[in-house]
């Protein structure tokens, strides 16, 4: 069996096309490849090759203080999700401080890991990984990240009784008493009382 010659896909970083990784030169702008092998700030993700200059520029902006925070945070919010325990509407696995939203960002942006489609864990993965390696190279297997699939949205029990204006089911069913208005026979029937908001209507009548 003839072995054949494998190759990968790299980013040109000059113009940013598809590359075979065995190229001396971009074949769209002519690049010399050799810069991106020698590179310090270059990833494989994959199979493909990443220049992450840019992030690490970015990165350098930020003081000591607030480089430490940035690596704290995404260990932080890396470990709530690959330790589970959240539901799908949890945004708090979002990246929320301003300090380092911007590299959460390029990350996301540069390989399309955001929370709405699963993926952030892999965001601040890679992250804590370029500070880790300094922005030197180093490779990145998303094979080797899995969350643990996250807690299922439990559905309301259509048994319970719950407040159509706050949605609160503390509920309790009193009768509406006697009225000028209704008499006797009003007086009998109940209506529904939310503790929390005071909201009443009649049991049965749609929300």
């Amino acid at each position: 069996m003839k072995r054949g010659v494998y190759m990968a896909l790299i980013k040109c970083p000059e113009c940013g096309k598809d590359i075979s990784d065995k190229s001396s030169a971009c074949i769209h702008c002519g690049y010399p490849l050799e810069k991106l092998r020698i590179s310090l700030d270059s990833v494989k993700v994959d199979e493909n090759i990443y220049n992450i200059s840019s992030l690490h520029r970015k990165y350098n902006k930020y003081s000591k203080e607030d480089q430490i925070f940035i690596y704290k945070e995404c260990k932080k919010k890396y470990k709530k999700i690959t330790k589970g325990g959240y539901d799908l509407l949890d945004i708090s696995t979002e990246y929320d401080s301003p300090t380092g939203q911007n590299l959460v960002q390029m990350v996301g942006q540069m390989f399309n890991w955001w929370n709405k489609n699963g993926k952030m864990y892999l965001t601040y993965k890679f992250l804590i990984e370029c500070i880790s390696h300094n922005f030197e190279y180093f490779e990145f297997n998303t094979a080797d990240y899995a969350a643990v699939a996250p807690k299922p949205v439990p559905k309301p029990d259509p048994n319970i009784v719950r407040c159509p204006k706050c949605g609160s089911t503390s509920v309790t069913t009193q009768e509406r008493g006697y009225s000028i208005m209704w008499g006797v026979l009003g007086s009998t029937k109940k209506k529904n009382l939310c503790q929390k908001c005071g909201y009443t209507w009649w049991p049965g009548a749609r929300k």
